[in-house]
């Protein structure tokens, strides 16, 4: 009960799941449910509404991480022909993006790893300015 005070002194939600009335270990839950110090819980998705979890749906492509919106005048030539194949196709494998950029290995490798960290580093501004919730990031 030490747990559910400190929650409630920091404005914390408190939810419970009620338990049979005969059961002695329901005591606590059906309590806090009683004297209104938590809210009454019937499952998860319910859960997941009060807290504003929203499940991410679908995981991000490459086309969602470089979007055709995007600037592209200070890339290479390289990075332009890998974006404009992400325009055409929203999700593409190793084997395909290779194929069809035409770039040797070497090549490929950076390019894909500098258009890595540039999306990265474009997520986690968005993040620091609110633009992202960060639970989107969360692997699942």
């Amino acid at each position: 009960m030490l747990t559910v005070e400190n929650a409630l002194t920091y404005h914390r939600k408190v939810f419970a799941f009620p338990g049979r009335v005969t059961d002695e270990r329901s005591t606590g839950c059906n309590s806090l449910i009683r004297e209104g110090k938590a809210q009454l819980l019937t499952g998860a998705a319910q859960l997941m509404e009060e807290m504003d979890w929203q499940k991410p749906s679908a995981k991000p492509t490459q086309a969602a991480l470089f979007p055709s919106s995007m600037d592209r005048s200070g890339l290479t030539d390289s990075e332009r022909a890998l974006l404009r194949l992400f325009d055409e196709r929203a999700t593409l494998s190793l084997t395909d993006i290779h194929t069809q950029s035409r770039q040797d290995n070497s090549m490929l490798a950076v390019t894909l790893l500098v258009g890595t960290i540039y999306a990265a580093v474009n997520i986690l501004v968005d993040v620091a300015h609110g633009l992202l919730d960060p639970r989107l990031m969360e692997r699942g």
